[in-house]
């Protein structure tokens, strides 16, 4: 039962055999030992307690507010925050922490640390703990008059608070500038880029165009080749791909995968007698590992490209075996082919999705399938299910 701890309380605690305690209220205890030490505690949680201070110095009053403070903080944050917060400043955290975490946990570390360097070069002399919301509010107000969008500058603050919160964690900070902070406000266009049925037969039969030409190439060039003694290139079947173009297109039709995710593919992660990719957490956006299911044209892809090249390693690599960064000058050169403007590779994601939810695939369904952390990125294919509105509405009338 909690007593109200007073002074008076303090000073009749006497000497005892053994240590003991006193009760009060918000987790306050008073600890005595044998010798007679008395010291304030806080207890937040079943068997975890925090020691507050020397009960001969501190005030009852102080000491009760700490107990509240920390209450409070194992509330908002599961363990009260450390009280000897470490010192450093925003640059040489994010060059001795940071960025040692980020090659560990997340995908193209080089380039977030470049980014935060290139966006809050201005903050790397300040100490963490001198960082504040007005610090804040002034560079959303400098980004915005060289004329960025809130996309952009929210993007570029989710790195500096993605800082924040390992410095918290670490003890370099209590609480956290962006605490009651507004972020700059996104507005949708209601815009989602997505292949209409034409554009992607358009964009198929380049696929193919592109292959056939390659190989009747290949044959032309084999045959100079052979009239001058050199050596025969390797052949390009009738069921092959020129290079890793036209797979990489289809898979990523097919799974709705991001382009980082695709290249990064290593064979391990793809069972062929399950049909099932696995996207581990380093490669992908959120650092979470899924499965994706293979449909019968993703299978038959990686199949014939197994066939075609070395099953150990990268899926898609380079000749020298290294990652493909970009394929932008063959995929810029296919959309002219097949006709097809204002189109990324993203957008292939976004068809991935858009054709689910028309068959009338359940959007929780398509966001586990993407991979969506935030189910509002998912909620921007609702309007491609009007059947099912349609249908839902129409039982009001029945």
């Amino acid at each position: 039962m909690a007593t109200k701890i007073t002074r008076s309380t303090i000073e009749r605690a006497g000497k005892k055999a053994k240590p003991y305690e006193i009760r009060g209220a918000h987790g306050l205890i008073l600890r005595v030992q044998p010798s007679g030490k008395k010291t304030f505690y806080c207890q937040f949680a079943r068997g975890k307690r925090m020691r507050i201070g020397d009960a001969e110095v501190m005030t009852v009053l102080r000491a009760e507010y700490r107990a509240r403070e920390i209450l409070n903080e194992a509330n908002d944050f599961e363990n009260p925050l450390r009280r000897d917060v470490k010192k450093s400043t925003l640059g040489g955290f994010i060059e001795t922490v940071y960025a040692p975490w980020l090659q560990a946990n997340r995908r193209r570390p080089d380039k977030t640390v470049k980014d935060l360097k290139r966006c809050f070069g201005t903050l790397y002399s300040k100490r963490l703990i001198d960082i504040t919301r007005a610090d804040l509010d002034r560079y959303v107000a400098s980004r915005r008059d060289e004329g960025s969008t809130a996309a952009t500058i929210v993007r570029d603050m989710n790195n500096l608070r993605s800082v924040i919160r390992r410095a918290i964690d670490g003890g370099y900070l209590r609480t956290s500038p962006f605490k009651g902070w507004e972020k700059p406000k996104v507005e949708d266009n209601g815009v989602t880029r997505y292949l209409s049925p034409d554009e992607e037969k358009r964009l198929r039969a380049a696929l193919r165009k592109r292959d056939d030409a390659a190989r009747r190439g290949r044959i032309r060039g084999n045959k100079w080749r052979l009239a001058r003694g050199y050596p025969s290139l390797p052949e390009i079947g009738k069921d092959g791909y020129s290079d890793h173009l036209t797979p990489m297109v289809l898979l990523s039709l097919n799974t709705g995968l991001r382009y980082g995710e695709v290249a990064a593919i290593e064979w391990p992660a793809i069972d062929l007698r399950a049909n099932v990719l696995t996207v581990i957490a380093r490669t992908s956006k959120g650092a979470k590992k899924r499965h994706v299911p293979l449909n019968s044209e993703a299978l038959d892809v990686l199949q014939r490209w197994q066939e075609q090249t070395k099953d150990t390693g990268l899926v898609f690599s380079n000749t020298d075996g290294s990652l493909i960064a970009s394929v932008k000058t063959g995929w810029l050169k296919l959309l002219d082919d097949a006709k097809i403007s204002e189109f990324r590779w993203h957008d292939m994601r976004h068809t991935f999705a858009s054709k689910l939810v028309q068959r009338g695939v359940d959007l929780v369904v398509v966001r586990d399938l993407l991979g969506h952390a935030d189910f509002s990125l998912t909620l921007r294919y609702a309007h491609l299910e009007p059947k099912q509105k349609a249908e839902a509405v129409a039982r009001l009338a029945a």
